[in-house]
């Protein structure tokens, strides 16, 4: 599950790369930005799933070994998956701001 994970945060990190650079090019309210976002936002999505699975399925394994270890490691875990959910929904805004932003620029283009 941690390669998931892994893999997962690559992409992540290879999809911002990509918006970035796209974004500093002038190109805001594109198609091209808009699939980064959803790749983006698919990626982090599989990764928070990952990781509750994972949480789901490993705590009560690391529970039966030791009840102070495991109390701590379920309260760091359970606090990186809000923050990764956080992630998750704040990715969502941005790709309906940029879907907004893209319908509203092919409005603008026909109407002129």
């Amino acid at each position: 599950m941690h390669l998931i994970i892994i893999i997962m945060i690559f992409i992540i990190m290879i999809m911002i790369r990509k918006l970035i650079t796209s974004i500093q090019q002038g190109n805001y309210f594109t198609t091209v930005n808009l699939r980064y976002i959803k790749k983006l936002f698919l990626a982090a999505i599989t990764a928070v799933v990952t990781q509750f699975m994972q949480l789901v399925l490993l705590y009560p394994c690391i529970a039966s070994n030791d009840l102070h270890v495991s109390a701590i490691r379920r309260n760091d875990s359970v606090g990186l998956w809000l923050t990764e959910l956080l992630f998750v929904v704040i990715l969502y805004v941005v790709y309906q701001v940029f879907n907004s932003g893209m319908q509203l620029k092919v409005e603008n283009d026909e109407f002129v």
